[in-house]
């Protein structure tokens, strides 16, 4: 599992943190490997002064990637249309957020 955390030191934007890149090899998928991942990211985030609210963005076709987001507390508030562009082919990002 590959997994990322930003937070801009901006003030206006350090009550938000964003979690990108994160991608479970096929291999682990099922194990449980990535709730604890991102479990452990969250709880981490938690204790993090001033950060209110992590956000998160989901390839609108991956139906699992999305259940598993919603199923940690993460809600869709937005898409974004065209946000990736991979082998020939758009694809459309579900944006999500988790309040904290």
């Amino acid at each position: 599992m590959h997994r990322f955390f930003i937070r801009r030191s901006v003030d206006k934007f350090k009550h938000k943190g964003i979690i990108v890149a994160v991608y479970c090899e096929e291999e682990y998928r099922g194990s449980g490997a990535a709730k604890k991942t991102i479990q452990y990211l969250i709880t981490n985030a938690k204790n993090l002064p001033g950060l209110e609210i992590l956000h998160i963005t989901v390839v609108s076709d991956n139906i699992r990637a999305k259940r598993f987001y919603t199923n940690v507390g993460f809600q869709k508030y937005g898409q974004e249309p065209r946000a990736l562009f991979y082998n020939n082919r758009y694809y459309d990002e579900d944006l999500m957020y988790m309040e904290l």
